[in-house]
């Protein structure tokens, strides 16, 4: 079993050599498509409504392409902007420290074990409001518990650093946050009408978007939802069989061809293990299940036990699938609509009622929690989601590569969904030829501040997207 980041991070080590030598002699296997949001990619994950008029936009070339940071329940936000190494005094009911981190190129999972890792301290130490995503620059408050303010003065971390460090009572929980504030530069394939991109853009400020799930809450391979739905079903060994051997259409094809070739020998378990043991960081949790099927043939309940957190985002992926159903027949109404509505997650008979026909399409029975009361770590709780949600617009500059937007959004609601009704969006390797690669500094072009220190800090740990190589500026 995987205990702490110093052993994560030893199997990255390890499957990175690995990757390496099977690059050298197969590079056609780390060879991606773009991913383009078209509408059969949408329908995928529920969202059946028709965008259209919909130029192509390229996101997330560089990191600093897309910065988050983090609003928090006073309305404060923790910035992105570098500042040095300040603390105050400590008083003797201050038992916790707090800091704004900020990070570039790592999850906010993984940047929190950095955090522990420099700190020597263990991960429930470590209190966040929400998760911030990876490929971008961001910033957000933590929590540290058991630590002294002068251990952080000498502390050095990768890919982050931490800024407004004070200590305080208490600790941060998920979803103390009000909301999160992107500056996004979304480069086009083509220039753009002013006039008609500023009357949807208001629009969208005035009105509101469509507030869908959007792709990320489904995973890399668009496949948690599945997962999700079959343990609705209470079909666990077809979880098993498919969370290993089933390929996504995002994922790396050596991974992808790897999944395949152990899903022929599905229940010869030592076999599936020495397929898939070199990618012992990529599909470590796909090991832990191995090496228990191995040890307890055909107990596959016993098996998923051991990835709570993977049966915690299968479960309410497969909600949110339903939630994007629902809302997709509100979206095709033009006008009609409900202002929230519940996920199907709810001890309440009338709100499950509301997903019934999808229930019953999924062949999900209509008690259905008693497939899922085995994971005894998922909640069943009322919570409604709005339909819509209105952004709050900072600034918009059009240049000659595209657009730089910034905005406020409320908490669990996606920039991505956003800028989904004003651009189909594209990402990952290849670039397409199209996209103009110049750099712009986000804050400096809205007149909102300056990225350079933050970027001087940081350079070390920026990938570059068209080279796949570290800065070197």
């Amino acid at each position: 079993m995987i205990k702490n980041s110093d052993q994560i991070f030893a199997l990255w080590q390890q499957e990175q050599i690995y990757l390496q030598s099977v690059k050298e002699k197969h590079p056609e296997l780390f060879v991606k498509k773009p991913e383009i949001e078209e509408t059969d990619t949408l329908s995928r994950v529920g969202i059946s409504m028709p965008f259209i008029d919909r130029p192509l936009g390229y996101l997330k070339h560089h990191p600093f392409d897309f910065i988050v940071e983090e609003i928090q329940k006073n309305g404060d936000v923790s910035t992105v902007d570098y500042a040095p190494f300040t603390a105050e005094p400590v008083g003797d009911e201050q038992r916790t420290i707090y800091a704004d981190l900020v990070k570039v190129g790592v999850s906010t999972v993984d940047a929190v074990k950095e955090l522990c890792r420099g700190l020597s301290i263990e991960e429930r130490q470590v209190g966040i409001a929400g998760i911030k995503d990876a490929t971008a620059l961001t910033s957000q408050r933590v929590s540290i518990r058991g630590v002294s303010i002068e251990s952080l003065s000498g502390a050095q971390f990768a890919s982050l650093f931490l800024k407004n460090i004070h200590a305080d009572k208490g600790a941060i929980n998920i979803g103390d946050l009000l909301g999160n504030r992107f500056t996004l530069f979304i480069r086009t394939e083509q220039g753009i009408n002013q006039d008609d991109l500023m009357d949807k853009i208001n629009d969208l400020g005035k009105n509101g978007f469509w507030n869908f799930y959007w792709l990320q809450r489904f995973g890399n391979r668009l496949l948690s939802h599945w997962w999700g739905l079959l343990l609705f079903q209470g079909n666990y060994k077809e979880v098993v069989r498919s969370y290993m051997c089933d390929p996504g259409p995002r994922e790396l094809p050596a991974i992808a061809f790897a999944r395949q070739e152990a899903g022929n020998d599905f229940g010869n378990w030592e076999k599936m293990k020495n397929i898939l043991s070199p990618f012992c960081y990529s599909l470590r949790h796909e090991l832990i299940l191995l090496e228990y099927l191995s040890k307890n043939p055909n107990n596959f309940l016993g098996a998923l036990k051991l990835i709570p957190e993977q049966i915690k985002l299968w479960t309410y992926a497969y909600a949110s699938y339903l939630f994007n159903r629902f809302l997709s027949t509100y979206a095709t109404n033009h006008g009609s609509y409900t202002a929230k509505l519940p996920l199907i997650l709810s001890p309440d008979q009338r709100d499950r009622q509301l997903y019934q026909p999808f229930l019953a399409a999924d062949r999900i029975p209509k008690q259905f929690e008693q497939n899922i009361r085995p994971f005894n770590f998922i909640r069943f709780a009322r919570r409604e989601v709005k339909t819509r949600v209105i952004p709050i617009i900072h600034g918009v500059k059009i240049l000659s590569e595209g657009i730089i937007i910034s905005f406020d959004l409320e908490k669990g609601a996606y920039a991505t969904t956003f800028l989904a009704h004003l651009f189909t969006l594209v990402s990952g390797l290849p670039v397409p030829e199209w996209v103009k690669t110049k750099e712009y500094d986000l804050k400096e072009t809205l007149g909102t501040g300056s990225l350079k220190e933050t970027k001087e800090k940081l350079k070390k740990y920026i990938i570059e997207k068209e080279t796949g190589e570290e800065s070197s500026e």
